[in-house]
């Protein structure tokens, strides 16, 4: 039981930070993707588009509101058995 109780808390706590820190995470994805390009020697330029700030912020909201539903459900009532 302990194994789903800490997945549950982590899928939460990425999903939290993802939620509170969205422009970050999507910055070091831009970063992420113009490895390779002619972009490449200035990652410092690379910023990411209020599109993709917004995609991140309601993706990790809804991963950390999932996470703690079952994180809940989990603690409080549990499968039946």
């Amino acid at each position: 039981m302990t194994g789903p109780l800490l997945l549950l808390a982590l899928l939460t706590l990425v999903g939290l930070g993802v939620a509170l820190r969205p422009y970050e995470v999507a910055r070091a994805k831009e970063r992420l993707d113009a490895l390779g390009s002619d972009r490449e020697n200035d990652l410092g330029s690379v910023e990411p588009t209020s599109g993709n700030v917004f995609v991140f912020r309601a993706f990790g909201a809804g991963v950390a509101v999932v996470g703690l539903t079952f994180l809940l459900w989990l603690l409080l009532d549990g499968p039946a058995r």
